[in-house]
């Protein structure tokens, strides 16, 4: 068991180092997406020149963005939730509320996993085929970047939810077996 825990600490700090360089490029993109909007305005105003594609970069920033930070977000427990009714559940019985959690994270790692399979095929398709998105002769990005970053964020998100699972059993197995860390 001890080999198991080191093991899993080790897993748990490399995928945490992961998730926050995640996380920092999304903030990153944040501020790349604040500097474009504001220089595309005052560009605007100012010289009567816009810059060409912002609308577009920021609509698939947007996406890079949440795909980047959702990782993190999760492990730090920020997802929206309702703490209440667990800790209620689990003041009574510490079982039901670990069946509802693992539940949880059985149910969350499916559909991330959907979201992935659905993705994967259109990541080839782009790659493959140098789809771009915008306007021949104005403005024009590719799109398998943003498939690739949906991708990572997926796995990330994966990566997580196991963890969290994982981490759950571990200390409802260390209250029920009266184990001091």
């Amino acid at each position: 068991m001890q080999i198991f825990r080191l093991i899993f600490g080790k897993i748990d700090m490399f995928s945490n180092f992961v998730t926050q360089a995640s996380n920092v490029m999304g903030t990153i993109l944040i501020i790349f997406v604040m500097v474009v909007v504001n220089a595309d305005v005052i560009g605007r105003e100012l010289f009567l020149s816009p810059i060409a594609g912002v609308p577009m970069m920021v609509s698939m920033s947007i996406v890079a963005i949440v795909f980047l930070q959702t990782p993190q977000t999760f492990r730090k427990g920020r997802l929206t939730q309702n703490e209440a009714i667990l800790n209620s559940i689990g003041n009574r019985n510490r079982f039901i509320k670990l069946t509802i959690e693992v539940t949880y994270a059985l149910a969350a790692f499916y559909l991330v996993l959907q979201i992935f399979q659905a993705t994967y095929p259109m990541f080839l398709k782009s790659w493959v085929r140098n789809t771009y998105e915008g306007t021949v002769g104005d403005f024009t990005a590719p799109i398998w970047p943003i498939k690739l970053i949906i991708l990572l964020g997926c796995f990330l998100l994966m990566v997580q939810i196991i963890l969290f699972g994982f981490r759950k059993i571990l200390h409802y197995s260390e209250i029920k077996g009266g184990i001091k860390k």
